[in-house]
């Protein structure tokens, strides 16, 4: 009875992983970027400094991953059904970097699918009005019954302290005429106001402005009733959603680019150029 239970066990149970994923740009006084050795020279100073600010911020032993670490990640994210493989084998296979990605794809209108797996992609169109606690986020980030698989990636960008204080100072100055405008002033315009106050305390005391946003991506393994169980993925992760009052949208002819961006690869999607007539265009 013991084992049934541990077997059964097994291959039920969920397992979470957390990557953070850190995008460094070094250029030199002309602006001209620095070559990859030396600046993989300068970032390996800053990893015991990284590894101590992620553990007082309640994120335990960090540990650098190795360039066949994230191969292998990315593989199984692109075909499932090579995880099984990959756990099995007595030594992790080497993967590399051009075989990492898909054996074959398609990216259709809302859905991707890409080896072994059929995905879909959403994007946050609006973070939540109301205050974000701790467990904000907890439904989103729980495992989810009708998900085989479920990346919740949030994207994050700094400014330059110079443009901080400068968008800060605009924001409290666009606030107080707001307020002013009004010939009584809400309690929506007042928050407002404070909101703006602080901010503009913190960052003349040398916090920066952050950017963020979100990408959550659900997968099902191929195979008979993909389709269904799909979009009984999908209602699962709106709701979930819903929950943490995010509104999101599916990436709608850009599954492939959404997919890609939620993995830990550090891609820059606002410098992002698709290949082809439409990458040429924008380019």
């Amino acid at each position: 009875a013991m084992a049934q239970i541990m077997d059964q066990y097994a291959a039920g149970g969920a397992s979470n992983d957390v990557t953070l994923t850190l995008t460094f740009r070094y250029t030199d006084r002309d602006g001209k970027y620095l070559e990859a050795g030396e600046a993989a020279r300068r970032i390996s100073l800053l990893l015991p400094s990284i590894r101590e600010q992620i553990a007082q911020a309640g994120g335990g032993a960090a540990r650098a991953l190795g360039m066949e670490e994230i191969t292998r990640m990315v593989r199984v994210a692109y075909d499932p059904a090579a995880q099984e493989t990959i756990e099995e084998s007595d030594e992790p296979p080497y993967i590399a970097w051009e075989d990492c990605g898909p054996v074959s794809h398609e990216a259709g209108w809302s859905h991707y699918a890409h080896d072994s797996g059929l995905s879909r992609t959403w994007e946050m169109v609006d973070p939540p009005k109301s205050n974000v606690t701790a467990d904000t986020l907890t439904r989103l980030l729980s495992p989810l019954a009708d998900c085989d698989r479920k990346r919740v990636t949030v994207l994050y960008r700094m400014l330059p302290p110079d443009k901080t204080m400068f968008m800060a100072e605009q924001n409290r100055q666009k606030a107080a005429n707001q307020v002013s405008q009004e010939k009584r002033a809400t309690v929506r315009s007042m928050s407002q106001i404070g909101k703006a106050n602080r901010q503009a305390v913190e960052t003349n005391q040398g916090a920066v402005m952050v950017f963020f946003g979100m990408l959550v991506t659900v997968t099902v393994s191929r195979g008979e009733q993909e389709s269904q169980r799909l979009e009984a993925a999908s209602r699962a992760v709106e709701q979930a959603a819903g929950g943490a009052k995010i509104d999101l949208r599916p990436c709608y002819g850009a599954q492939d680019t959404g997919f890609a961006a939620s993995l830990p690869l550090g891609l820059n999607v606002r410098s992002y150029t698709p290949a082809g007539p439409l990458g040429r265009l924008l380019s």
